[in-house]
């Protein structure tokens, strides 16, 4: 018995001390300190990244190997919503000159996220396919249309208003100390939007991946102010006239990775990929640059306090931009950086309604410079009314639009007393 005993140990010890030197001679395919840096970060380390089959342009992202066995992988500003997201434990499989790798895995720290991959890598170049499910606890992921243009009969006060717009593609709504100036508001801003929005856009997808696609229409938008200003009174055009104007054909769809969408504390987030969306801009215009540096300038600009941007926009564009607070560039610049925070909310009728908030439009409607006992000019020192000024004597308002100050003006006027102010789409 113990003969029997002192073999089997002997055995156990034989297979242990063989691993463990088989372990010890094994030697990495590639040097693990060759391909442990961040790929997308120079020339030197090049990476070929796609998203849902879409290849993405100016990400970056950390790959970690002290073994050649196991690895894991940073993602950098790529998951909506996740400033770095991390796989870990990751198999590698040795090719020709390169590691392989692939799997399905949920992000370390948050299994809300499933991130299907799978690549290569080697000294000096990584490639990397993403396809990713991104967390929906709302259900929002879907295609929306814009909602119905239509009229009818409304009353305020002692007033009945037969032609009234009571929904279109622009949702609002507004409360100022005068409740009937805040309906005024609202319907002006439904019946513009109604003309206006379904000349441009049909239809928005929330995709499953976080991308956020449209369906658009490139041709020119027909404004008609005879049809703008009977609105002032009460007096909408009627649906079928607005219909008219929709185009019947000709959507173009967005491509992929220009926009995402993502949820958080129950807010919807848009963020633009700004080195994407200028990369596609410089293509179309004939021009263009590397992707690395394209993202190294733009990452340097958003980093930049709102001084240092505004006198790099005024320089780019010949404008001067530095009458314009530091307010309302700070919270442009926290949109670009972080997403653009929407407000969702579902109506009785179906429709979904995505709007930013008063405290979006705040920083630009407010008038700090003048004083409160001149309330003939309260507004006047907004940034809302200097950046229109900036942009009309620029020419870049078009002549037609430009009348629609006199409605600002109104508005920024009455400013202070105002308590609501949603406005953005509705949707179906």
């Amino acid at each position: 018995m113990k003969k029997n005993l002192l073999l089997l140990l002997t055995v156990i010890f034989a297979i242990n001390f063989t691993s463990c030197n088989d372990d010890d001679d094994y030697t990495p395919l590639i040097p693990p300190s060759d391909i442990s840096v961040t790929y997308g970060s120079d020339n030197d380390n090049k990476l070929t990244l796609s998203y849902s089959d879409v290849i993405v342009s100016g990400k970056q992202i950390k790959f970690a190997t002290t073994d050649g066995k196991t690895a894991s992988l940073t993602l950098m500003d790529i998951l909506p919503g996740k400033a770095e997201a991390t796989l870990e434990n990751i198999a590698l499989t040795e090719g020709e000159g390169e590691y392989i790798f692939s799997g399905t895995s949920p992000v370390a720290r948050s299994t809300e996220y499933s991130v299907a991959y799978s690549g290569t890598v080697k000294k000096g170049e990584m490639t990397l396919k993403l396809n990713v499910t991104v967390p929906d606890p709302q259900g929002w992921a879907k295609t929306y249309t814009l909602g119905e243009y239509k009229t009818g009969e409304f009353v305020m006060g002692e007033t009945t208003y037969p032609a009234w717009v009571l929904n279109s593609a622009l949702y609002a709504s507004c409360t100022f100390e005068d409740a009937e100036l805040g309906e005024t508001y609202a319907m002006l801003f439904k019946g513009l939007g109604g003309l206006v929005l379904p000349q441009v856009l049909k239809s928005v997808t929330l995709a499953t991946d976080g991308n956020i696609c449209a369906q658009y229409y490139s041709g020119e938008i027909q404004i008609d102010q005879n049809l703008i200003f009977p609105m002032i009174v009460g007096q909408a055009p009627s649906e079928e006239v607005v219909n008219a104007l929709i185009p019947t054909s000709g959507e173009i769809s967005s491509p992929k990775n220009l926009a995402y969408w993502f949820e958080k504390d129950g807010k919807l987030y848009v963020k633009l990929n700004i080195t994407a969306i200028v990369a596609q801009a410089m293509s179309e215009s004939g021009t263009s640059g590397g992707d690395e540096t394209l993202a190294t300038i733009i990452a340097t600009v958003l980093n930049g306090n709102a001084s240092t941007i505004k006198q790099l926009l005024s320089q780019f564009t010949g404008l001067d931009f530095s009458e314009i607070s530091d307010a309302s560039f700070e919270m442009l610049l926290d949109w670009i950086k972080n997403g653009v925070p929407l407000n969702v909310a579902k109506a009785e009728s179906g429709h979904t309604y995505m709007y930013l908030d008063r405290t979006a439009f705040d920083p630009i409607f407010r008038d700090t410079e003048t004083p409160a006992d001149d309330p003939s000019n309260i507004g006047a020192k907004s940034d809302l009314l200097k950046l229109w000024k900036l942009l009309s004597d620029a020419g870049i308002i078009p002549e037609d639009a430009q009348l629609a100050v006199l409605l600002l003006g109104g508005l920024l006027q009455e400013w202070p007393t105002n308590t609501v102010f949603n406005v953005g789409l509705d949707l179906k």
